[in-house]
């Protein structure tokens, strides 16, 4: 005597109708009721489908999902997407640490692979692994990763001010703290080199003299902190050979975005502070 056996896709599709009339309110022990007086099959029958020892037909299925209000593609995309293992986390492609979901593939070849790697996932181009014993071992198929896209950061840019004239210093911060500027003032090198190394900014105005000694070093520190780049513009009030040769050699050393003489044009200079940092929007 033969014996029926039940098949994993018939079983699957019992399961997700099963899961859809229990969030419908249909209790357990009425499911094979609804599916025989939905069909007009018997009980007997419309039990072996639940089993998945009868295969369903896909008029049968439109039908039954008709009833509990989803159509017959949303049934299979359940199904589908209950076969599908998944990761949600942070994952790696093209050397760039992503945040988003990788949708596994592992018994179908794809255009990706993913291969984990020290508890860390990697994508790569299948094409691009093969040959590589190790990672052709391990890898899965990729059906589809998704990228979450992060908020900008739009805080506002942060301008140190540099100068031992106190009226000038709060003068120009009070201008330019009108614009979408952060600004922090300083009247010591040594105060300004200290936050630099902690905390460095987006741009810096410096006054060339601070308490009888050039800003050289200052300038210094900031190309060597993790704001490498950021804006530096030179004020002076002092003339003379010496100096100009200071401020020339920290023009060519420092890539300094602008010189101004005192007394300043804050106008002039907030017009080129506004252009450096629209540009690097």
């Amino acid at each position: 005597m033969s014996t029926s056996k039940s098949t994993p896709i018939e079983l699957k599709i019992s399961e997700m109708l099963s899961n859809i009339m229990n969030e419908r309110g249909i209790s357990k022990n009425k499911h094979t009721t609804h599916i025989a007086n939905v069909l007009g099959i018997t009980i007997t029958h419309a039990n072996r489908k639940m089993k998945g020892f009868a295969s369903w037909e896909n008029s049968q299925l439109e039908k039954v999902a008709k009833s509990l209000g989803v159509s017959l593609s949303d049934l299979f995309k359940m199904v589908e997407d209950s076969y599908e293992e998944k990761h949600a986390g942070k994952y790696i492609f093209n050397k760039e640490v992503l945040e988003g979901e990788i949708t596994f593939s592992p018994d179908t070849e794809r255009t990706y692979s993913a291969v984990k790697i020290n508890d860390q996932w990697h994508i790569f181009k299948t094409d691009d692994i093969k040959g590589n014993d190790i990672y052709e071992e391990s890898r899965q198929g990729v059906l589809r990763f998704s990228i979450e896209s992060s908020v900008r950061d739009k805080s506002k840019p942060r301008i140190a001010l540099l100068d031992d004239d106190k009226e000038i210093l709060t003068t120009t911060a009070e201008l330019l703290k009108k614009g979408p500027y952060k600004i922090d003032t300083f009247t010591s090198s040594e105060d300004l080199i200290a936050r630099i190394q902690s905390s460095p900014y987006d741009g810096y105005i410096l006054d060339w003299v601070v308490n009888d000694k050039s800003t050289y070093d200052v300038c210094k520190k900031i190309r060597e902190s993790k704001k490498p780049h950021a804006m530096i513009i030179i004020l002076t009030g002092q003339t003379g050979d010496f100096i100009d040769q200071e401020i020339a050699e920290a023009f060519n050393d420092f890539d300094i975005l602008g010189f101004y003489n005192k007394p300043l044009r804050i106008a002039t200079i907030q017009v080129n502070i506004d252009k450096y940092f629209r540009n690097r929007t």
